[in-house]
């Protein structure tokens, strides 16, 4: 398709210029540049093909950055990056040095909020408007939120808020019935009969049918009174905020038309939307929850399934085959069933799996619940995510001793997510809450040991791995709670690390041929210092890699207990996005960056 419209567009003043029908080919033309450039560098594609019409009209009809566009996560906001400036830059999506994934604000002044974490927006969206109420800014204040995401506490909150309050914000439920698995809970449900109920729907029809269009529009306080008789009043109206919708997200014209109409609202409001998510692209309607966060593919063929395993899939079918013998067991997820591994699990045992939705406090809470009541729970979370939870692991499970297993998935860097997903800060928050047993396996046969062994543990136990296809490095069978020698060379010259930092070692021990003991610290806490003081005692020189910020980490732990180790950590700082190799090479914690330490001043 010829982008001619697409290749004018440089900034949002650009859109007012259009008429319907050629925001309707930019719409067009937008979702094949989507396709061709998400296919290429990987991102997020389902949510982005289905919010292209909102995107457009909110900035056909607001006037950013003056009036601020606020949005849940981001990962639904490429076509806001593309008509802001950024369309040329589109090529560098993900990779170092180039365009984030996610709203950044250091980016564009039309990224008036950055996120990579779901149900922020409606409360930033107020803390926007009451700022400007106080100074007498008469600008506008639009949050664009998921559906998925209002299933979010914060977002609950916000609302209740928002609800007895006259600041002027203007919520826009995009509602596409999905966040990244399936929407659960009651309020999808609510949305869902609000979508299909046939007696509004039939009623509304037939008043569009049959009466004039100006009489149709003064009976709006009419419809609203019907709308209550026919079905149980909004969830938003309830909460004090006057409630528009549903209308269609892929209608540009009405999409227009009604936010131009509830652009003057005092007060707060909300507005209803349908999209489609992964609207253009077949393969990614069908499967939205699958094309929701891709990497490259060729879009006439589609996404492969993966021909190697990964951490995550290894948790979930150890899992599997564990509760498969013991009822006991149940995988709880917060809304990540596909992405922890928990796919087969969900199918096959669904009486024995619990997704909460996109809150993770909440997953955790009431597996604390269930461990007191003789259930076993794994929760199985993002290390990024599980920091929203962090209160909840210390009060209500570390605190009571509940017995409950978190998978902590995507530890470590993760790469083109950026700053907003580096698992490379739970070593420091976790370690820092007495009771908790936190482990972090070498290698797949190890993490399935561990799951096992964790399963027969009266106390809390956290398990760590990262984001990347398992490996295996031998079939140790010595106990999880000592440390586990892996190179014994009679060297004066040990390495100690964990998870893949252990294994890059191993790789540079071997490439290098250095003449380095190696040891594997899989039990991070809590922490045998007699045990480490006894094998430090044995070498001149110990040398401790690990992929986590410094403050707070087990080598600063270590640093400060012995004299005779040095240590090399990430920087105590924001990790950008790049691929995970990338970024292991810039913070030398690659086989190269590795060997150079083990060289280094070894006489």
């Amino acid at each position: 398709m010829n982008a001619g419209i697409l290749n004018s567009i440089h900034s949002p003043t650009d859109l007012k210029r259009l008429s319907i029908e050629q925001l309707e080919q930019l719409a067009a033309e937008i979702r094949v540049f989507l396709l061709d450039n998400v296919s290429k560098s990987g991102g997020h594609l389902s949510s982005n093909l289905g919010s292209v019409e909102l995107i457009l009209a909110l900035h056909y009809v607001f006037d950013s950055p003056n009036d601020q566009i606020i949005f849940d996560v981001g990962h639904q906001a490429y076509t806001h990056k593309i008509i802001t400036g950024r369309r040329e830059k589109f090529t560098s999506l993900r990779k170092i040095d180039g365009l984030s994934g996610f709203l950044k604000r250091n980016e564009s002044e039309h990224d008036i909020y950055g996120a990579g974490h779901a149900s922020t927006a409606v409360s930033a969206a107020f803390g926007f408007a009451y700022a400007k109420s106080l100074f007498g800014n008469s600008s506008h204040t639009i949050a664009v939120v998921g559906d998925g995401a209002l299933g979010g506490g914060l977002s609950f909150e916000a609302l209740n808020l928002l609800g007895e309050r006259s600041e002027k914000v203007l919520v826009i439920v995009n509602d596409n019935s999905m966040s990244i698995s399936e929407n659960v809970g009651a309020l999808s449900k609510t949305l869902n009969q609000l979508r299909t109920s046939r007696g509004y729907t039939e009623f509304k029809g037939r008043l569009h049918r049959f009466l004039p269009q100006r009489a149709v529009r003064s009976l709006k306080n009419i419809k609203t009174r019907v709308r209550h008789l026919l079905q149980p009043a909004t969830f938003f109206e309830s909460m004090g905020m006057r409630y528009y919708g549903p209308i269609d997200g892929h209608d540009l014209a009405g999409l227009i038309d009604n936010l131009r109409a509830l652009r003057d609202i005092e007060g707060p409001v909300v507005l209803h939307v349908h999209t489609q998510k992964g609207r253009g692209y077949e393969k990614a309607v069908d499967r939205p929850d699958t094309y929701h966060g891709v990497g490259s593919f060729c879009p006439e063929e589609g996404l492969c399934s993966p021909s190697k395993q990964d951490f995550s899939s290894v948790m979930g079918e150890k899992l599997y085959q564990m509760a498969k013998k013991d009822s006991r067991i149940v995988a709880v997820t917060a809304a990540m069933s596909q992405g922890t591994g928990l796919e087969v699990f969900e199918r096959n045992l669904p009486e024995q799996f619990l997704d909460v939705g996109i809150a993770e406090a909440n997953a955790l809470n009431v597996a604390a619940g269930m461990s007191l009541q003789g259930v076993k729970p794994f929760v199985a979370i993002y290390s990024t995510f599980l920091q929203r939870a962090y209160d909840i692991i210390l009060h209500d499970i570390a605190l009571q001793g509940c017995p409950v297993v978190i998978c902590v998935d995507r530890s470590g860097l993760v790469g083109a997510d950026g700053e907003t997903h580096q698992g490379i800060y739970d070593v420091a928050f976790l370690s820092s809450i007495p009771g908790l047993r936190i482990w972090a396996p070498k290698d797949k046969p190890e993490l399935e040991r561990m799951l096992e062994a964790a399963r027969d543990m009266d106390e809390p136990v956290a398990i760590r791995y990262p984001k990347d296809t398992a490996w295996t490095m031998n079939q140790d069978q010595s106990d999880l709670d000592r440390i586990e020698m892996i190179e014994q060379k009679g060297s004066d010259h040990l390495a100690l690390s964990y998870g893949r930092t252990l294994k890059h070692i191993c790789e540079a021990v071997e490439k290098y041929d250095l003449h380095v003991d190696v040891a594997n610290l899989r039990q991070l806490m809590p922490l045998n210092f007699k045990e480490l003081e006894e094998l430090f005692s044995r070498y001149r020189r110990v040398c401790f890699f690990e992929e986590v910020v410094f403050n707070g980490s087990t080598a600063q732990k270590l640093k400060a207990a012995f004299s005779n180790i040095e240590v090399k950590t990430l920087p105590d700082s924001f990790i950008e996005q790049g691929t995970v190799a990338e970024l292991l090479r810039k913070y030398g914690l690659d086989v190269e960056g590795i060997a150079h330490v083990l060289r280094e001043n070894k006489s």
